[in-house]
């Protein structure tokens, strides 16, 4: 996400591109048409404009604009639906005043990425509440996709996978995360990713014959003791019987 303060030309200029737009316009006046959807916006006005839709603009006097690059992101809520088609929103003063500080503190996000998605976050529930006008429904905070999730960690088994890295990325608390992920299968996070490192393992025993060192590393234990260890306390017997037995 990049924020930053525009002087709009005072002449038509066209083009689109691939990342979504989020505009507020804070001085005087300037023509704009999204893909045919023509309006004159002034101080208090804002619009929306997705991807790859085509937009026109012209600005009339000194017109400035507040314009927010928002890369495409999932938030697997009903915030996503803001960016289904083109529209033109009310800026009250407190969304600018949002926006505002979220631009004056940008620099600090520089060395916390992570922080962007739960602050985009929060932006696209304001602007849902005023636009939509009505509250998300909860229960798209209240259950996890853990299909995502188990996609996630199948693919980064060989990394440290942290319960506060998969909070982070369904844009919740560590604790809340935690709950709902117990609460939807029944275990926890880390008895979880835990399980699917040893699952893997297993699998590459049966299948392969490589070593049960490099097997240790490719699932993401520190160690082949510490693999050795966990294996024979889950299956109830050690890597190397299962081996002698796949032979």
């Amino acid at each position: 996400m990049q924020i930053r303060d525009v002087l709009l030309p005072n002449h038509c200029h066209a083009h689109s591109h691939d990342f979504h737009q989020i505009i507020f316009h804070v001085n005087d006046e300037a023509l704009f048409d999204i893909s045919g959807i023509r309006e004159t916006m002034n101080a208090q006005r804002g619009c929306i404009i997705p991807t790859t839709e085509k937009h026109c603009y012209k600005g009339l006097g000194d017109s400035r604009q507040v314009i927010i690059d928002l890369p495409i992101l999932a938030f697997h809520t009903r915030v996503d639906s803001l960016f289904d088609s083109p529209c033109y929103f009310e800026a009250d003063r407190n969304l600018v005043q949002l926006v505002r500080c979220i631009q004056s503190e940008e620099s600090y996000f520089n060395h916390f990425p992570e922080a962007y998605l739960n602050i985009s976050m929060g932006l696209m529930a304001s602007l849902y509440c005023r636009i939509v006008g009505e509250k998300p429904d909860t229960k798209f905070y209240n259950r996890l996709n853990i299909p995502n999730i188990e996609s996630f960690v199948e693919h980064h088994l060989a990394d440290k996978i942290s319960v506060a890295q998969l909070a982070d990325m369904n844009h919740m608390s560590r604790g809340h995360f935690n709950e709902l992920f117990i609460k939807q299968t029944g275990v926890s996070p880390y008895q979880f990713i835990l399980k699917k490192r040893l699952e893997v393992a297993h699998e590459l025993i049966v299948t392969t014959r490589k070593p049960l060192s490099l097997i240790a590393e490719q699932v993401g234990f520190s160690s082949q003791s510490a693999l050795t260890h966990a294996f024979a306390k889950h299956f109830g017997y050690a890597p190397r019987q299962l081996r002698q037995v796949s032979c």
